[in-house]
């Protein structure tokens, strides 16, 4: 599971994130520790019609897209891995 919009700073947020933290503890789901926060250069960069790295590369949330990718690449590469030791 992987939270988008996220801002830290709300009671809900920090509640709703607990207790996935929690569900990913016990096995129920796998939660993405990169988390997407909220950012109105988004909305902008989709509006021109651009990635929000073309628009703006330095964005902090493009800094967390960028290290969901790793974190899929590695995920990936850790269920290939154990793929490769069943077989």
């Amino acid at each position: 599971m992987l939270l988008t919009m996220f801002q830290p700073q709300l009671r809900l947020h920090q509640r709703v994130l607990a207790e996935l933290e929690g569900a990913d503890k016990q096995g129920v789901l796998r939660l993405f520790k990169t988390r997407i926060g909220k950012s109105i250069r988004m909305s902008e960069a989709e509006e021109v019609g651009v990635s929000l790295f073309e628009f703006e590369g330095s964005n902090p949330r493009a800094m967390e897209y960028e290290q969901l990718s790793k974190e899929v690449a590695e995920c990936l590469s850790l269920e290939a891995h154990a793929n490769l030791a069943l077989a």
